[in-house]
């Protein structure tokens, strides 16, 4: 699915590929989820309606924190 026309102003703004070459030579589009999280690492805002980065459910892990 192409990107919308705010998020591409965004990714030219901010100098965001939003495609590259594979190692055989063919074009592959980045995806929006990691084109909206780019941009929000980046404080990019697409605007009041829309927020960047669609939030899922929190994860959780039985994992004990590195020390």
């Amino acid at each position: 699915m192409p990107l919308s026309p705010e998020l591409l102003e965004l990714t030219k703004k901010y100098r965001i590929s939003t495609s590259f070459d594979d190692w055989q030579g063919r074009t592959v589009e980045v995806p929006e989820e990691t084109v909206r999280a780019i941009l929000t690492a980046m404080g990019a805002e697409e605007g009041k309606r829309t927020p960047l980065v669609r939030r899922s459910s929190p994860r959780t892990s039985s994992a004990s924190p590195h020390r």
